[in-house]
């Protein structure tokens, strides 16, 4: 089976380059472990207003929210924000 490939919203790529260098490469890290994992790296599930699940993952203070697209065998990070 194919792998998944990882796509980044382009505000997700804006919200990284103002981050700290160790928290880039943190986050990026941690992007790589949801693209060969998605499904083990979720900690919660939730449902968009369409009825599409989105999946919730935490690094450190931050949470990442992605989309597992099974069609096109994609990983979707479509927000990471700070929790604090």
């Amino acid at each position: 089976m194919k792998p998944f490939e990882l796509l980044l919203a382009y505000g997700v790529v804006e919200f990284i380059a103002k981050l700290k260098s160790a928290e880039k490469l943190g986050l990026l890290g941690k992007f790589l472990q949801i693209k060969e994992s998605p499904h083990n790296c979720s900690e919660q599930t939730v449902l968009e207003p369409q009825g599409r699940p989105v999946e919730l993952s935490t690094w450190r203070r931050f949470c990442i929210r992605y989309w597992i697209d099974h069609a096109d065998r994609e990983v979707k990070i479509l927000d990471v924000y700070s929790k604090k």
